[in-house]
């Protein structure tokens, strides 16, 4: 692969992914990195071995640029008269899972209405059994009695 080929492909990756002027900007980068390190002494194709596949970096490019990057990126190809050519991006943006953090304080409501639901559950069982309990209790302290009694 050359220079050329490396810079046609991230092109083509990024090209509708983001917006233009990020495009370009991503372009003229690695353009820039490419010439210093030769300029340093290393051959073409030990910097782009070393870079690695345009594809892999253009999707790190287009996922710290986030959805609103593509966003606006569909909107200004549509501006433009344009279709975006490859909306996968903007089908993963948005089939990623959203996560959701509950704040403290509805974390500290909810969870002592959990335990005051709890704890009247087990006053209404106890209620439940309290006269039971009693008349064992009773019956056996009786018993207990009656033996005493017997000796």
């Amino acid at each position: 692969m050359s220079k050329q080929d490396f810079l046609n492909g991230l092109y083509s990756f990024l090209n509708g992914q983001i917006p233009a002027n990020q495009v370009e900007e991503n372009i003229r980068y690695y353009r820039d990195y490419i010439d210093s390190q030769i300029r340093s002494g290393k051959s073409e194709e030990e910097v782009l071995r070393a870079l690695g596949d345009p594809r892999l970096i253009a999707r790190t490019i287009v996922e710290i640029s986030g959805p609103a990057a593509a966003n606006e990126a569909d909107e200004y190809y549509r501006d433009n008269g344009y279709e975006s050519s490859d909306t996968s991006a903007k089908d993963s943006f948005e089939s990623r899972q959203k996560t959701f953090r509950m704040p403290g304080w509805l974390m500290a409501i909810l969870l002592f209405l959990v335990l005051l639901f709890l704890l009247s559950l087990v006053i209404s069982v106890l209620s439940f059994l309290a006269p039971l309990i009693i008349v064992m209790a009773m019956v056996i302290f009786l018993v207990k009695l009656f033996r005493d009694w017997l000796n």
